[in-house]
């Protein structure tokens, strides 16, 4: 068992979110998506449904305090799109693959009934994962390691209930 009492996860593939002053909102919402995507898991094929996870932390503990809450969730270790685009250009072709994801997710929080309430660079995290079999021809469902790269969504303190 893992330190924190959960298969595959550790200290190192964390994050440590402090949110002050202290909202559910964010973390209720996470969840919410997840459960979503959990009901979808009939009719994704495996390699899709587990991008679309990994396209939204999974808070995995909070801690609730009267002037602040803390969230142990996921790490995106290559940090937001604003800093690899603070970093210089994107070819054309990775600009694409990034807009595709974006609107995938967006795709998912209208099947939630959610409206994000501020999309920008900042709220946009590059994901990556290590894979075995990697394709250079693009995998729409995922397959072929592509599953694996993508963005990921957070910074629903704003976002609306549509339902």
């Amino acid at each position: 068992a893992s330190p924190l009492g959960e298969e595959g996860s550790s200290a190192a593939q964390m994050a440590l979110k402090a949110v002050s002053p202290p909202c559910l909102w964010e973390p209720l919402l996470l969840d919410r998506i997840h459960a979503q995507l959990e009901r979808l898991a009939a009719v994704l094929p495996a390699p899709c449904l587990a991008s679309l996870q990994a396209s939204f932390p999974r808070v995995q503990r909070l801690c609730l305090f009267n002037d602040v809450l803390f969230q142990l969730q996921t790490l995106y270790p290559l940090g937001t799109l604003a800093r690899l685009l603070q970093k210089g250009r994107l070819e054309e072709t990775v600009a694409l693959f990034f807009a595709r994801e974006l609107i995938r997710l967006l795709m998912v929080l209208i099947r939630v009934g959610l409206a994000h309430g501020r999309i920008t660079a900042e709220h946009l995290l590059v994901r990556t994962a290590e894979v075995s079999e990697w394709s250079s021809r693009f995998q729409a469902d995922g397959s072929g390691g592509w599953g694996a790269r993508g963005l990921a969504l957070c910074g629903f303190s704003r976002a609306v209930d549509l339902t």
